[in-house]
């Protein structure tokens, strides 16, 4: 597996943080939980300057100084510096596959024109209905995750809206660390266990990003993409 984005399997998500410091001893693992938004408070922290002004270097940043770690890092706990990390996903160009593949078929087709084209492309539109917005969370035993569609954003918080507007995946990373047997195929059985982790996903999303609403999403999501081939190729790149 490579690239990014549509899953939440480690081999996708676990960026490896790898730290290089003169005053600190090299090749030492840390099984401690970060995440990106822990890079500039720790950055900051390493500067040695007193909290106040790091502090007021930061701002209303989020995210924690894991420096402290540099010290002992083998021999801190998972949840060390975080009870969790979070990870969304919610590309909009890449919602729907077959929305792609039409577009790349116009552009290699080399006997249109760019009006053409752009004609053709006016007709096409993605289908959002696709459950391809993710929201995840690691609290260093288990992974929790939730995918929907992006016209149906939603912070559930009833077992009932939970199971209505996701496809859900649960992996237990002690006894299954290659996130082999997804225990929310068992939803009755694992009920408890969801609702739980859904809470925490719902707390940590509160805390990091706000309100989780889908407002991000333009007014093109809801009507035809009348794109030239350049537009598409801008958007596909970022």
């Amino acid at each position: 597996m490579h690239g990014k984005g549509a899953s939440v399997y480690k081999e996708q998500i676990h960026v490896p943080m790898i730290i290089s410091h003169p005053a600190y001893p090299g090749n030492k693992k840390c099984q401690a939980l970060t995440c990106h938004l822990d890079i500039a408070p720790t950055l900051v922290g390493l500067t040695g300057l007193p909290e106040e002004k790091q502090h007021q270097a930061l701002g209303n940043r989020k995210g924690v100084n894991f420096s402290g770690l540099l010290k002992n890092p083998e021999g801190v706990a998972v949840n060390a510096v975080r009870n969790a990390s979070l990870y969304c996903y919610g590309m909009i160009l890449y919602t729907d596959a077959h929305y792609l593949h039409r577009v790349i078929a116009l552009q290699r087709d080399k006997q249109k024109t760019v009006a053409q084209i752009k004609q053709e492309i006016s007709h096409l539109h993605p289908d959002f209905s696709h459950r391809s917005g993710t929201r995840m969370i690691n609290d260093g035993r288990y992974k929790f995750a939730r995918y929907f569609s992006l016209r149906e954003h939603n912070t559930p918080e009833t077992w009932e809206d939970l199971i209505k507007y996701n496809d859900l995946e649960l992996y237990d990373l002690k006894n299954d660390p290659d996130e082999n047997h997804n225990l929310a195929a068992d939803k009755q059985k694992y009920q408890d266990l969801i609702l739980t982790m859904n809470e925490k996903l719902n707390k940590i999303i509160k805390d990091e990003i706000g309100v989780d609403d889908g407002s991000f999403m333009p007014d093109a999501a809801r009507e035809p993409w009348d794109l030239t081939i350049e537009q598409f190729n801008r958007m596909a790149k970022d």
